[in-house]
């Protein structure tokens, strides 16, 4: 019975150690570089969102990391530093209703944001991470709202950056 809760233990420490081991491979990340995300063929993301998902984004990234150099699209990247590129595509835009949202609630009117980001070495082109990630405003003051979506998707990409330690703190 001890050999086997020792085991156990000792296995668990280990995909610990392996786990914080490869996350930490890619926090050398100092300078991002913000690209605007438009959308797919099919889907019509206007471009006054285009616009706040950057600026929500650079926003949010200032926040949760206070020490990091930002870099708009189409800016000259710095020389020597490594740059994480955080680039997407929305793949489904629903504006959803401030009516319904005020009258109705429970979710009914929500606007709903979602991007395939990608996460790229700007340097090699290598993508480091690719996930559908997905922004949603469903409640606010009045029925909120529908560019709180880019808000939360926004949030959502800056967190995925911090748990997966891409991005790095001087």
């Amino acid at each position: 019975m001890r050999q086997s809760v020792l085991a156990c233990g000792i296995l668990v420490c280990s995909v610990c150690i392996w786990g914080q081991a490869s996350a930490q491979e890619h926090a050398t990340y100092l300078v991002v570089e913000v690209d605007r995300f438009v959308g797919e063929a099919n889907v019509a993301f206007p471009a006054d969102y285009q616009i706040g998902l950057v600026e929500d984004l650079i926003r949010e990234l200032k926040h949760t990391f206070k020490s990091v150099q930002i870099v708009r699209e189409g800016e000259t990247l710095p020389e020597g530093k490594a740059v994480l590129r955080l680039t997407g595509k929305v793949t489904e835009f629903k504006p959803g209703s401030k009516v319904k949202r005020y009258l109705i609630g429970y979710g009914v009117g929500a606007t709903v944001v979602k991007a395939q980001v990608k996460f790229i070495d700007a340097k090699s082109a290598n993508v480091i991470l690719d996930r559908e990630l997905k922004g949603v405003t469903w409640i606010g003051v009045m029925g909120g709202n529908s560019e709180g979506a880019g808000h939360q998707i926004a949030k959502t990409i800056v967190d995925t950056a911090r748990i997966e330690n891409l991005i790095g703190q001087q």
